[in-house]
């Protein structure tokens, strides 16, 4: 993967040279590109997170937590578990917006 942001003198804040006024005050280019794809990937993995258990409770309803589809699912939400346990050490958690 190419890398689009450069750290700034040692401070720990970082930037880029691949974004571009778009309209209004919105910016685009390739960094803002890359960051879209990036915050896509991880509300997916959320959505999963959310997901993955309805679809174990049913099949353990069945009767199939032997089976491989709940195998496969049940490998599925380990390793997006491990994901975002990754992404927290990075600092990448998004906090979801307040509802006040």
């Amino acid at each position: 993967m190419e890398r689009l942001t450069e750290l700034l003198d040692g401070k720990g804040e970082y930037a880029t040279r691949h974004v571009e006024a778009v309209q209004d005050g919105f910016y685009g280019g390739k960094a803002v590109e890359e960051l879209a794809k990036f915050e896509n990937l991880y509300e997916h993995m959320e959505m999963r997170m959310v997901e993955i258990p309805k679809q174990l409770a049913e099949l353990r309803d069945e009767g199939k937590e032997k089976s491989y589809r709940f195998r496969e699912i049940f490998a599925q939400k380990l390793t997006i578990e491990a994901f975002l346990e990754i992404m927290k050490d990075f600092g990448i958690k998004q906090e979801k917006p307040s509802r006040d």
